[in-house]
């Protein structure tokens, strides 16, 4: 009773916020910190957010370990550089730093950024320490190469993750829905956090100055997406919704950019 009590105060400090900062244990082993791609962005955002108001030690891909973000400790993941072994041996690697960061700095939660060989779930187990997973897609519609055999071996290895964590974030309420009806995962413990966007780098421009640089006709009304093109998305609704609109607003257009 009273270590329920101690998860959920964690739990509630971590999505709402507190006076006393957090030690977070942030697990994104697979992401390049330094990448220029939408998952390594996504984590160099979530990381220099979370430092603001926490105490952040962050397990990741990096070259560059001298990063200069207060309140944040970078460990970086190693693997030996053969083909077959660069997934096993970073896996076990991860295992090892979380285990090692966990014993020198007591984090009050760990935070998983979703992935099919999950390290953070075996503490979960063995320490009881609360567990929060972001859930950015399902692996079985982002890995259509798997063979049927893996698929199962995957979807098994993913509902076992997703079953053990205390709190889900997904980015999307499609990805909430999905989660509920292949896993059979309680609505109440799946949050929907939406990704949003840096204001800082994505400043609103007039316009009409837009338009022009983007060589868009100024007289239509535009309605746009911008974003993967995963189902869980949701466009087929507004493909669905399209020939209503046009019919009460014929100078509208759709852009669809992923």
């Amino acid at each position: 009773m009273v270590g329920d009590i101690f998860m959920k105060y964690h739990l509630n400090r971590f999505i709402f916020g507190g006076a006393i900062p957090m030690k977070i244990l942030y697990f994104a082993q697979s992401i390049d910190f330094e990448g220029i791609r939408g998952a390594s962005i996504h984590v160099r955002e979530v990381t220099k957010n979370l430092v603001k108001n926490n105490d952040v030690i962050l397990i990741c891909k990096i070259n560059n370990i001298q990063q200069n973000i207060n309140n944040l400790i970078i460990k970086k993941v190693r693997y030996l550089e053969f083909p077959y072994l660069q997934k096993i041996t970073s896996i076990l690697y991860s295992f090892l730093i979380g285990l090692i960061s966990i014993i020198v700095y007591r984090p009050d939660v760990v935070y998983q950024r979703a992935y099919i060989f999950d390290p953070a779930v075996i503490f979960k187990k063995i320490i009881g320490i609360p567990l929060i997973e972001e859930v950015n897609g399902l692996v079985l519609d982002e890995r259509v190469d798997l063979t049927k055999y893996r698929r199962w071996i995957y979807k098994h290895l993913e509902n076992f993750s997703l079953h053990s964590a205390d709190m889900i974030i997904a980015v999307t309420p499609g990805i909430k829905k999905q989660l509920q009806k292949m896993y059979n995962i309680q609505s109440n413990k799946i949050i929907v956090i939406p990704n949003g966007a840096n204001t800082d780098f994505f400043k609103s421009i007039d316009i009409i100055k837009s338009r022009k640089e983007l060589k868009l006709d100024q007289n239509n009304m535009y309605i746009g997406f911008v974003g993967s093109l995963y189902f869980w998305q949701g466009i087929e609704y507004l493909i669905q919704a399209a020939p209503f609109i046009l019919e009460k607003h014929p100078n509208t257009r759709f852009l669809i950019v992923g």
